[in-house]
């Protein structure tokens, strides 16, 4: 595949299967040998009649399978925020019909990602259909993980709290126990001393009784 100069174009976002992930100044097709499935532009009210016209008529020739046009500002696309173009066997491009999605966004099907494009009337969103979910944001996941930190060390202090009560009360048991014994100990000593103490009365007596006996 050779450079054409003519045909050169910077897409806000593409996506090229089987092409090895990699820092890159720019994608040039003809160093990596194809041309990208999906790519998808940011139109201003300034750009967006070229990029509805030029860029699309550049992305067919070329042969992408997915051209998308968002626009946060829709002046441009008929007052239309989302519009996408598939890659018929002819070789031309066909307008995506969108349908309403979760919470009446509207929602158009990318298959070469398995994805739905989403505009819920502030931003667009990509939509995994399968989980029935959104993908998140970067700003999203940074939130859902200092979230998760936050819980992960809101668990550990709990579990290290129940881990020193659970010293505590060991502890303490262990004091009791070593009371209880002291106390059983004694009770013993006492008990031996107390028999001992019957054993000689009843000597004394004995004695006493024989002394008695005797005379």
């Amino acid at each position: 595949m050779q450079p054409r100069p003519d045909l050169k174009v910077a897409a806000d976002v593409l996506v090229a299967h089987g092409v090895p992930a990699g820092d890159r100044e720019s994608y040039q097709v003809w160093v990596e040998g194809k041309v990208p499935d999906f790519v998808l532009e940011v139109a201003s009210p300034s750009t967006a009649a070229y990029d509805e016209r030029d860029k699309k008529e550049l992305y067919e020739r070329l042969g992408v399978g997915e051209y998308w046009l968002y626009a946060p500002m829709s002046d441009g696309l008929h007052d239309r925020p989302l519009l996408g173009f598939r890659l018929t066997a002819a070789g031309t491009y066909a307008c995506q019909v969108g349908r309403h999605g979760p919470g009446q966004a509207l929602a158009l099907a990318s298959p070469c990602r398995g994805l739905e494009l989403h505009f819920d009337g502030e931003r667009l969103r990509l939509r995994d259909p399968a989980e029935g979910a959104y993908i998140l944001s970067i700003l999203e996941l940074d939130a859902a993980w200092r979230e998760a930190l936050e819980r992960l060390e809101a668990e550990a202090e709990a579990r290290q709290a129940a881990e020193w009560r659970a010293q505590t009360e060991a502890r303490a048991r262990q004091a009791v126990e070593s009371r209880a014994q002291v106390a059983e100990e004694r009770i013993q000593i006492e008990a031996r001393a107390w028999q001992a103490a019957e054993d000689q009365v009843a000597e004394l007596e004995a004695k006493l009784k024989a002394s008695k006996d005797s005379r």
